[in-house]
């Protein structure tokens, strides 16, 4: 059964070195594991090869996904001009050669955004905000 789980100590895995470096990895290991896992009988003829197909199958899925997946924008800065209505969030322009523009979503409850704007600028402006309500965003 798939759980997804952050596991910051997985000692010895290989996405480590990757993701110290500031790569975005994905680290995939049995729930249980096999009785045989590195040891002299961890040979193919042990292996559930039916589990390992379905590992593979969402492996490649996620590698396609990923693919066609920008990454979010990390460096970005928010602007508040001080009239209580408007915030200008800010960021480095993406150097991917294949960026036509950016989508910001937005939204009042974290992780949950009701609206997305599409743009080629390195900024977009909020205006008509209520002043007593928090707001949620990410820039892709």
């Amino acid at each position: 059964m798939p759980i997804n789980k952050y596991l910051p100590n997985t000692q010895g895995a290989d996405d480590i070195p990757f993701n110290q470096a500031g790569i975005p990895t994905l680290f995939i290991q049995e729930y249980e594991l096999s009785p045989f896992y590195h040891s002299d009988a961890d040979t193919i003829g042990n292996c559930n090869m039916a589990y390992c197909a379905e590992v593979s199958k969402v492996s490649a899925g996620m590698l396609i996904k990923a693919s066609e997946t920008p990454l979010m924008v990390k460096n970005y800065f928010i602007v508040n001009p001080g009239d209580g209505h408007t915030l200008i969030p800010t960021w480095a322009p993406n150097n991917e050669a294949d960026i036509v523009g950016y989508k910001v979503y937005f939204g009042k409850t974290p992780n949950i955004y009701d609206t997305v704007y599409f743009t080629t600028d390195t900024s977009y402006t909020f205006n008509n905000l209520l002043t007593d309500s928090l707001y949620y965003g990410d820039f892709y």
